[in-house]
This record gives C-alpha cells, structure tokens and sequence, in this order.
C-alpha cells in the first residue's frame, strides 16, 4: 500500500495555486492526493 502524498500550503498566492497542481500530477509517484489549504483570508476567490 503506497501512502497518499502531496500538500500545497498556499499564503495569498492563488495565482500560483494551478502550476503547483499541475507539477504535482506531472510526478510519476502514481498514489497521490492533492490538498491545497491557503490560510489567508484574502484571496481572488468568491466567497
């Protein structure tokens, strides 16, 4: 059983969150589960 890697810790840097997501599903580690968890409370996002 191969353990699920891959977290993006994000600070109001959205515009990087799609080129993080992508490099990691470009990896050859096949067992992956992508969190993305941005702690900041401005963002570029809706509500």
């Amino acid at each position: 059983m191969n353990p699920k890697v891959s977290v993006i810790p994000t600070y109001n840097y959205e515009r990087y969150i799609e080129r993080a997501v992508d490099s990691v599903l470009r990896q050859s580690y096949e067992s992956i589960e992508v969190t993305v968890a941005d702690s900041s409370k401005v963002t570029g996002f809706p509500s």
